[in-house]
């Protein structure tokens, strides 16, 4: 926030974990990067996924926070 408050994010998991999760996060593809911020900081479903990031499918926009997530918790450790 813009008055300096942390965030519900950084409240949750600590400041050290959010730089983690934004270095990791930047080091993914733009759709898997857009398709993990979707579900996790946006709360969004699957078929909301999938119609905002025009993937072929619910199952494809599944895929892709799927492979997303991996990759980030790889980078993070």
């Amino acid at each position: 926030p813009a008055d300096g408050a942390p965030s519900v994010l950084e409240r949750a998991i600590g400041q050290q974990t959010v730089d983690a999760y934004e270095r990791a996060l930047q080091r993914l593809t733009e759709k898997q990067r857009n398709a993990v911020v979707l579900r996790i900081e946006f709360d969004m479903t699957y078929p909301e996924i999938a119609l905002e990031l025009d993937a072929e499918s619910t199952d494809a926009a599944r895929m892709l926070v799927v492979r997303g997530l991996a990759e980030l918790t790889r980078r993070m450790q």
